[in-house]
């Protein structure tokens, strides 16, 4: 007999968003997909309305790690602090 054992991990870019309602993560969700497919109007829209700059830094990641600086520097400047500077630099 063959028992399976499942267990939820956190993907690294969603680090930080555990206490988040879900509009926020269909949001981000949302991003990653459009971000994804090249739809940045629509990727942007998605989540324009966060204000949470944790979940700005980790798309900013995201973006660095799929080479899309167009949207990291999005990412950065609605984090308001020196912290995406130095997670886009941390990149490369």
């Amino acid at each position: 007999m063959c028992f399976y054992q499942i267990h939820e991990e956190m993907l690294k870019d969603f680090s930080g968003i555990e206490k988040i309602d879900d509009t926020i993560v269909k949001s981000i969700m949302n991003f990653s997909f459009y971000l994804t497919t090249g739809n940045m109007d629509e990727a942007y829209k998605s989540v324009k309305s966060i204000q949470n700059p944790i979940i700005w830094e980790n798309m900013a990641q995201m973006c660095v790690k799929t080479k899309r600086l167009d949207v990291a520097e999005i990412c950065i400047g609605n984090m308001r602090f020196a912290r995406g500077a130095r997670a886009v630099k941390k990149k490369f």
